[in-house]
């Protein structure tokens, strides 16, 4: 008996963010259609952090979308959870590789859920994901190159 297993991907909020912005990054919009096309395939996931900094910056700062079309866009993707060892995880990223805690919350929660692929245009993920055996997917040719 085979068990079908289906890659988890956390996506991070600049994904989100260059997407929606009106001079947003080309690659952002290019990663974000590969998430549409394979939305029935793969899983992607994201936690508070980015449901917080997508709420921000698309809602409050920059009034892109309303409320109710943050809150449908987040509850589309797989939340994963942040407990007390991903925070206690963060603290050792933090003082291991001198990121931001937003960044070592995401990476935490990479690691704890054993998710392989964090898409992410932020290239303070570069070096520590290679540390971390997290493949980094930024650009659609990566993305394009694992999931045929």
């Amino acid at each position: 008996m085979t068990m079908n297993y289906t890659p988890k991907l956390f996506v991070d909020s600049n994904i989100f963010i260059e997407t929606f912005k009106k001079a947003g990054l080309k690659e952002a919009s290019e990663l974000w259609e590969f998430i549409l096309s394979n939305f029935d395939k793969l899983d992607f996931t994201i936690n508070l952090i980015v449901k917080n900094e997508i709420t921000y910056h698309l809602f409050f700062k920059r009034n892109l979308i309303t409320l109710e079309e943050v809150e449908n866009l987040l509850n589309s993707f797989t939340s994963m959870e942040i407990n007390l060892k991903i925070e206690d995880m963060m603290f050792s990223f933090i003082e291991k590789y001198n990121i931001k805690p937003n960044d070592a919350l995401i990476l935490s929660t990479c690691k704890f859920y054993n998710i392989k692929y964090l898409i992410s245009m932020d290239k303070d993920f570069t070096e520590v994901c290679q540390k971390e055996n997290i493949i980094l997917i930024n650009s659609v040719q990566i993305a394009n190159s694992i999931f045929k």
